[in-house]
């Protein structure tokens, strides 16, 4: 009878049953307690709502030599819960973005493949509050010959919602020299 217990516990079958079994009641256990936290979040804090009146804004012909161009886009929080800013970053290294909360202003964000955003920076927006969004355009980040018509995006995340979120803020501009 010992023999036959012996052979069970090296049997590569039972092995593989039994790290199986381990498994999936870690995932089971992360997907329930997760899920609950998010669950009590939302019940106990609202439910942020993101509100921006304008997502994409157009400077028209922008001159190489008039310098930098900037547009504030205004962010409401419509919600009933904190509005959590994590992380944002611009598609390009000639565009900043800057999150401006009652006067409080966030560090300077860039193109994140560049290395230089802040880490573990977050903001928060109260519920009717509202903040300013402001993108900045350098046109001579490229040098004299590029000119003609752009397109830059800065994504900012966001618990929008309840739930990690990212949105998206458009810049458009022709540069001419």
């Amino acid at each position: 009878m010992k023999q036959k217990n012996v052979q069970q516990l090296t049997d590569p079958r039972m092995k593989i049953f039994g790290i199986a079994t381990v498994l999936i009641i870690i995932i089971g256990a992360a997907v329930l307690f997760s899920g609950n936290n998010d669950t009590n979040k939302e019940i106990n804090n609202g439910t942020p709502r993101l509100k921006a009146n304008e997502t994409k804004f157009d400077f028209g012909d922008i001159s190489m030599k008039d310098g930098l161009a900037a547009h504030n886009f205004v962010i409401e929080n419509e919600g009933d819960g904190i509005l959590e800013f994590s992380k944002m970053e611009t598609s390009c290294m000639c565009t900043t973005a800057v999150l401006d909360v009652d006067g409080k202003r966030s560090p300077k964000f860039g193109m994140a493949s560049h290395g230089t955003n802040p880490r573990g920076w977050s903001e928060e927006i109260n519920p009717g509050s509202s903040a300013n969004l402001e993108i900045t355009f350098d046109p001579n980040a490229h040098g004299p010959n590029s000119t003609g018509p752009i397109t830059r995006v800065v994504t900012i995340q966001t618990n929008d919602g309840g739930k990690r979120n990212t949105k998206q803020f458009t810049i458009s501009a022709n540069v001419t020299k």
